[in-house]
């Protein structure tokens, strides 16, 4: 294992390490068809660090080599009501910016295709589209051949010269070496200058604000607050327009455009990296609060965790590792729910399962779907109580 000593987005070599865990499982959303193969996902060292000069988050012990994204990869969150409305509303943002004229996106990481669909499908939008993620599964061709879909990873030879929006969700905090990757974005837009650029990514200054501890795992090696997301794009000639907080602050959406100009890199490190040596010193704290808060729930009955993704997969590993104290993992996704938690191998149920199992508590990692899962436990008629952890 090669360690990182520099920073990926500005090359300091002020960087401290600030989380460290080993045995990782390298997946979180890898659907395990049993236990065999749960207790056997590929593990590895998680050693977060931040830059001091440029406030950027990675993973210094990161192999990429490890990973293996393909059709069992399953990270699809649409089936949430909320999570569905939001989508949409990102999608009708695109369209309402871009205008009404005949559009042409690429998207790259886009998954099972679903935001692609739903630009396409926008009223009052004349778009055709092409989407790239090695993990896609479905038709090639949509829509009467305005959408097409390729199994591969982006690459710049893709990039079409009649490309209005460029749009990546979720895809950068995969990605080792951001700035490579930004600037083969760069170099296959060319002189495309009009062209609309759209990124979002978690915020890992929400992270560190809310001690979410089950938020840094191996998947996400880049993680960015607002201004080092703008650093990186000013750097591989990108004009920033705008980069917002949305999601209830969770993540990072960014807007940019291609520019010829290359731009000095406004670095403001007055809060991240603070952020994150606080953040060690209360880590081992609430894991230890977590456990025992667990064994004190598990005396009035079972307990599962709400969310096979991956918080879920990362808090069961860390609180659970054995897979002894959880009943199981609820899951709303159809195509998650039979298999097995990477890792621990807790099973991953239906909210439908829980009466059979009697279960008391559900753990809810994220604010954002409290209400939702509370309400649809009511409508199963389930006296199982929600449990927020934040």
């Amino acid at each position: 294992m090669n360690r990182l000593n520099l920073c990926p987005i500005c090359s300091s070599d002020r960087l401290r390490t600030f989380l460290t865990r080993h045995q990782v499982p390298v997946h979180q959303n890898f659907i395990c068809a049993d236990l065999d193969q749960a207790h056997a996902m590929q593990r590895g060292t998680l050693e977060m660090a931040v830059c001091d000069r440029c406030g950027f988050v990675f993973n210094a012990a990161f192999e990429p080599e490890l990973l293996a994204y393909g059709e069992q990869y399953e990270n699809s969150q649409m089936f949430s009501q909320g999570f569905d409305e939001y989508v949409n509303g990102l999608a009708h943002r695109i369209v309402a910016e871009c205008g009404d004229g005949p559009r042409h996106v690429i998207e790259i990481g886009c998954g099972k295709g679903e935001f692609l669909r739903r630009l396409a499908s926008s009223h009052a939008a004349n778009i055709s589209g092409a989407g790239f993620d090695p993990a896609y599964r479905g038709a090639e061709s949509e829509l009467d051949g305005r959408l097409t879909f390729h199994r591969e990873f982006f690459r710049r030879e893709h990039m079409q010269s009649s490309s209005d929006i460029v749009v990546c969700r979720h895809v950068i905090e995969h990605i080792a070496d951001p700035m490579k990757f930004l600037a083969a974005v760069r170099e296959a837009l060319g002189d495309a200058n009009s062209t609309r650029i759209y990124f979002e990514t978690p915020c890992v200054d929400w992270i560190l604000d809310n001690d979410v501890v089950w938020d840094f795992f191996y998947e996400h090696c880049s993680l960015f607050s607002r201004r080092s997301l703008a650093a990186a794009f000013e750097q591989a000639r990108f004009e920033v327009v705008s980069v917002e907080r949305v999601f209830g602050d969770q993540y990072l959406w960014l807007e940019a455009r291609p520019t010829d100009t290359r731009t000095v890199p406004r670095f403001d490190t007055s809060e991240t990296p603070q952020k994150a040596v606080d953040f060690q010193a209360v880590a081992d704290r609430r894991l230890a609060s977590w456990q025992q808060s667990l064994r004190e729930l598990l005396e009035r009955g079972p307990a599962v965790v709400w969310g096979a993704g991956a918080k879920g997969v990362t808090f069961s590993n860390l609180v659970d590792p054995e897979g002894t104290l959880l009943a199981g993992v609820v899951d709303i996704n159809p195509s998650k729910q039979g298999g097995f938690l990477p890792g621990t191998g807790h099973p991953i149920l239906s909210p439908e399962q829980l009466a059979d199992r009697e279960v008391v508590s559900a753990l809810v990692l994220n604010p954002n779907y409290r209400e939702e899962i509370a309400a649809q436990l009511q409508r199963l008629g389930l006296a199982t109580t929600v449990v927020s952890l934040m």
